[in-house]
């Protein structure tokens, strides 16, 4: 993870590249798309703490975080593309392609 530093295209916050040991965890087949992640965004998920864990909600809260990065930039708001900017600290959960 990370990288070399001083690579093209890099910030010194991605320094230096080193292995890093993931605990299992879970994944979908499908990437979230902006069409879907705009749903949870638009029903106030980033208002509702339910929809976040609490180390994440904490991290939203003390950051002022209102929406994921990017969000407003049109070059990534394409619908069926999957949604980025989106930090790691969220715990969100989608059923059945609504926001629970």
């Amino acid at each position: 993870m990370g990288s070399e530093e001083h690579a093209p295209e890099t910030a010194p916050d991605e320094w230096p590249a080193h292995r890093v040991h993931l605990d299992s965890f879970d994944i979908d087949v499908h990437e979230v798309s902006n069409r879907c992640y705009k749903g949870f965004v638009e029903a106030g998920g980033y208002a509702e703490s339910r929809s976040w864990s609490p180390e994440g909600w904490a991290w939203r809260v003390r950051e002022r975080i209102t929406k994921p990065a990017f969000w407003a930039e049109p070059a990534f708001q394409v619908p069926h593309h999957p949604v980025v900017g989106v930090s790691g600290e969220g715990r969100l959960f989608l059923r059945g392609g609504t926001w629970a």
